[in-house]
């Protein structure tokens, strides 16, 4: 059997008795230095270039840069490209550290929101819960804060949380695509954690890129509607999805302690607010966007902090 995996702790999470019975030679494939990766990028210079079309100092730069950040040949070469392309708009004869440098930061912004938009929704809620967090004034985030960020938006959105384990392999996923910093904290007899900070470059706003409604709009209305309102389906003979379902009622009368042992729907209203819907709980529909629109507040004045 042959596995192969980009975590280099993939081990540490298997069970021992599986780790004992495997009997497995490793073998490491270290990502290339900068050496590497000028003469990977000269072959394909001297292949598809005529002579003298990149200056040497551009292509150490072009070199170093995808050396020290990531030792990926094939985003170094993806550089070069773009270089090429800023080289040609601006009538250049030739590739120089200017267009190197220029070509970098859109390279990394547009694989910053590539990464951003194609998220699956766990995994935005855990992103955005370390930038609101940032926000906040938390800039020593633990695995701890972030889950408990993460875990109220999912209440929100009727959503079943992920455990806080998987949220932290979510942040492990996070470091190995750039998009925060982890770094594992021993505490002594309390154990271990992970200091986390993100690394969204400025000027992208990762939120609003996340928050893009349409899939929420298209694919979710109908199944808010289905769970909330007085006609609101509470019970797995009508309900078109059956997560969370023993969690989507509460017993009349509650507001005036005047229980009736009747089961009513817990969220009388629902609002999409970016990409995710939120269901309002509340005895009635007033009462349930009161309650949205203070958790909304919040997270906006979060943002703008």
């Amino acid at each position: 059997m042959v596995g192969i995996s980009n975590d280099l702790t993939f081990k540490e999470k298997l069970d021992p008795r599986v780790i004992s019975s495997l009997g497995e030679e490793e073998i490491v494939f270290t990502n290339y230095n900068v050496e590497q990766i000028k003469k990977i990028l000269e072959e394909r210079i001297n292949e598809s270039f005529i002579e003298d079309a990149v200056e040497e100092p551009a292509l150490n730069l072009c070199a170093a840069l995808a050396g020290g950040e990531h030792g990926d040949a094939r985003r170094a070469i993806d550089l070069l490209r773009v270089s090429t392309l800023r080289a040609e708009m601006s009538q250049s004869s030739c590739i120089e550290i200017e267009h190197i440098q220029s070509a970098h930061k859109q390279v990394e912004h547009e694989r910053v929101i590539g990464l951003l938009q194609g998220l699956p929704l766990h995994q935005k809620l855990t992103l955005t819960s370390i930038i609101i967090n940032e926000r906040n004034g938390i800039l020593t985030q633990t695995t701890g804060t972030i889950w408990e960020t993460y875990v109220q938006a999912c209440n929100l959105a009727g959503m079943k949380p992920l455990t806080s384990r998987s949220v932290s392999s979510i942040i492990n996923g996070f470091h190995s695509a750039s998009l925060a910093h982890v770094k594992n904290v021993s505490l002594g007899r309390r154990g271990r954690t992970k200091h986390v900070s993100s690394l969204i470059p400025r000027g992208i706003d990762a939120i609003g890129i996340m928050r893009e409604n349409n899939d929420a709009v298209n694919l979710g209305t109908k199944f808010a509607e289905n769970i909330v309102g007085e006609d609101a389906c509470i019970s797995k003979d009508c309900s078109m999805w059956l997560e969370n379902l023993n969690q989507r009622t509460h017993l009349e009368g509650g507001r005036n302690n005047t229980w009736n042992g009747t089961k009513a729907a817990k969220y009388n209203n629902y609002v999409i607010y970016n990409n995710l819907i939120l269901f309002c709980p509340g005895y009635d529909e007033n009462d349930s966007m009161k309650n949205c629109t203070i958790f909304i507040d919040k997270l906006e004045e979060a943002e703008n902090n």
